[in-house]
């Protein structure tokens, strides 16, 4: 019996430690991004950005075309330089997927909103994290985490 016992409580002593290990890895949440519909009214900028990126999809007649009333949108300061970036998420169901809905950060150049990293993720669960890589925040979608590198936003998976 004790030859059984002696193992299995290495493990568990093993486990224990580790966990604190794996969690570590995981950011945590600092501020939450809301995720708001698109107000109503002219929005030069976004349509742009709408009509650049979902060219195909944006305001036509596709049969997995949406319109801004499918546009969540937030900002924040993902860099600390003083202007929020974009955070916008399409919230059609034809356009959900196995991992949320597509999202994507966008910075702004001086003239136009540009993808700074693309993703998916749930309207209610994305957070800015403590994390900051090169000067940039990471963010966790809820299900996947977007972590800065270089210049752009990537995804990975959440561990």
């Amino acid at each position: 019996m004790s030859r059984l016992l002696l193992p299995s409580l290495l493990a568990l002593v093993w486990l224990s430690l580790l966990s604190p290990a794996l969690a570590a890895e995981l950011p945590r949440p600092v501020a939450q991004v809301p995720l708001l519909n698109l107000a109503p009214g002219d929005h030069p900028d976004l349509e742009a950005f709408l009509s650049t990126w979902w060219a195909k999809h944006y305001r036509t007649a596709a049969s997995n075309a949406f319109g801004p009333d499918s546009v969540r949108i937030g900002r924040f300061d993902l860099d600390e330089d003083g202007e929020p970036e974009l955070v916008l998420m399409i919230d059609n169901p034809k356009w959900d997927g196995a991992k949320g809905k597509p999202m994507v950060v966008a910075g702004w150049t001086g003239e136009k909103w540009f993808p700074l990293g693309w993703s998916w993720g749930d309207e209610d669960t994305v957070f800015v994290t403590t994390e900051m890589r090169d000067g940039w925040r990471t963010l966790d979608s809820g299900t996947l985490l977007l972590r800065w590198f270089a210049d752009s936003y990537r995804e990975q998976a959440k561990r």
